[in-house]
C-alpha cells in the first residue's frame, strides 16, 4: 500500500517525466547501521537517482539516498519554519503508539511470527518495499539510526529480536493487524491503537510534504 505522496509522485512523474537531478553525495558506510548524524567524512562522489529509486528502488539504495539527502540538506530542512513543532507533534504520536504496541506485546509477537514462519510471516521480505527514501529521511531527521538485519531474504530487513527496528514505519505496517492479534485483543485497545496510528500517519504525511517542498525549493527534486 503506497502513501498518497508515492501515488501522486508516480502519476506526476509518468505524465511530465519528472526525475531527480544529479547532486553530490557520499559513499555508503560499510556498517549495517545508517546514522542521521551529519557528515560522516567519507569521500565525495557524484550520483544520479531516478524517482523510481527514491520510492521503489532496492531498500539499501533508498537508505543510501536518504542518508545522502540528510548529509546535504538535513540542516536546511530542519531550519524550515514550523519543522521543530512538526517533529515534536510526530514524536508524541510515535510515543503514544509505541506504548500501546508494547502493552499489546506486538514487538514480541511480530518477532516470534517472523522467526517461526517459513515465509517470514506478516513481516516477510516483501515488506521492505513498503518503505521509501523519504520515510528513511524522516527517521534520520528525527535523530534515529536505521539498522538492517540479515534475515536470509525471509523476514523484513528491519525485523529484529525485539520487533521492528524502524521507528517511523510505512502505512501498511501501522494499519495491519493479523487475526492472531486482533482476535485476542480487547476492542478498546484496538480502538486506541487505530486512533494513535491514525494520528501518527497524519503527522508523517505532513512531514513528507514539508520535506518534499524543501527539496524542490533547493532543486534536489525537480
Amino acid at each position: 500500500m503506497y502513501s498518497v505522496v508515492k501515488v501522486f509522485y508516480c502519476l506526476f512523474g509518468y505524465i511530465f517525466g519528472v526525475g531527480l537531478k544529479k547532486y553530490p553525495c557520499q559513499e555508503k558506510n560499510n556498517s549495517s547501521s545508517y546514522y542521521g548524524e551529519g557528515n560522516l567524512g567519507v569521500g565525495q562522489i557524484m550520483a544520479s537517482y531516478s524517482r523510481n529509486e527514491i520510492f521503489w528502488g532496492e531498500v539499501d539504495r533508498k537508505i543510501h539516498l536518504a542518508h545522502h539527502l540528510y548529509n546535504l540538506f538535513g540542516s536546511t530542512i530542519l531550519a524550515v519554519p514550523a519543522m521543530q513543532r512538526q517533529l515534536e507533534g510526530m514524536a508524541q504520536c510515535l510515543s503514544d503508539t509505541n506504548k500501546l504496541m508494547q502493552n499489546m506485546r506486538l514487538p514480541e509477537l511480530c518477532s516470534d511470527c517472523g522467526n517461526t514462519s517459513p515465509t517470514g510471516g506478516c513481516c516477510s521480505k516483501t515488506m521492505d518495499e513498503e518503505s521509501d527514501g523519504i520515510l528513511f529521511l524522516i527517521n534520520f531527521l528525527a535523530g534515529f539510526q536505521i539498522t538492517v538485519h540479515d534475515n536470509d531474504n525471509r523476514e523484513c530487513t528491519f525485523l529484529g529480536p525485539e520487533g521492528c527496528g524502524l521507528p517511523y514505519k510505512p502505512m501498511f505496517c501501522l494499519n495491519y493487524l493479523c487475526r492472531r492479534i486482533s482476535d485476542n485483543t480487547p476492542k478498546y485497545l484496538l480502538d486506541e491503537l487505530a486512533k494513535s496510528t491514525g494520528c501518527l500517519l497524519q503527522e508523517q504525511y505532513s512531514m513528507e510534504l514539508m520535506i518534499l517542498d524543501a527539496l524542490h525549493e533547493h532543486r534536489c527534486l525537480l
